[in-house]
């Protein structure tokens, strides 16, 4: 049974660049499919709703959660921390 995670951004992200968006958005929907396929009652579907998880990409660092009220990955936050070496 699939729970079909939708991918929301929560913070306004105007400064953000297109290809690092797309780069975010894809990623995020990889990993709502990896979760997906997860037994509804298993326990890491707990152990991230709590946690909270931090992506970095390009120099960003994206930090986010699951929703399983929502049925959403939200990202809650976004901080650019410098080009990458």
């Amino acid at each position: 049974m699939s729970l079909s995670l939708t991918v929301r951004i929560a913070d306004a992200l105007d400064d953000m660049p297109a290809a690092v968006r797309a780069h975010l958005l894809t990623r995020l929907r990889e990993i709502a499919m990896a979760v997906e396929s997860l037994p509804q009652d298993s326990m890491l579907w707990q152990s991230v709703a709590v946690s909270g998880l931090m992506m970095d990409i390009k120099g960003w660092r994206f930090q986010y959660r699951l929703d399983t009220n929502d049925r959403a990955l939200v990202v809650d936050r976004a901080v650019f921390r410098g080009d990458e070496g």
